[in-house]
């Protein structure tokens, strides 16, 4: 099942404040979630249901699978020590 990428307007705030390599790979692998939502190496998040989070560097991808709509929302991307908050 293919699904529809949405970035928050909060993911999409702190994307632009993280530098350009980085800020390339993390918006490719945000968009590539429509085709593989669960891919290799995600950890699921215990105090959230449906919601996963992803590993790049210091950096984590935080979204959440709306399988009913078939939508995909990011809602965090930044470093670990704020991601989550």
């Amino acid at each position: 099942m293919t699904f529809e990428v949405r970035l928050t307007n909060k993911a999409e705030r702190n994307l632009k404040r993280i530098p350009e390599p980085y800020r390339k790979k993390l918006v490719l692998f945000s968009h590539s979630l429509g085709g593989n939502s669960y891919p290799r190496g995600l950890e699921k998040l215990v105090d959230r249901d449906r919601s996963y989070r992803y590993r790049m560097g210091d950096y984590r991808v935080v979204w959440f699978i709306d399988e009913v709509d078939g939508v995909i929302h990011v809602l965090n991307i930044d470093k670990r020590p704020r991601v989550y908050g």
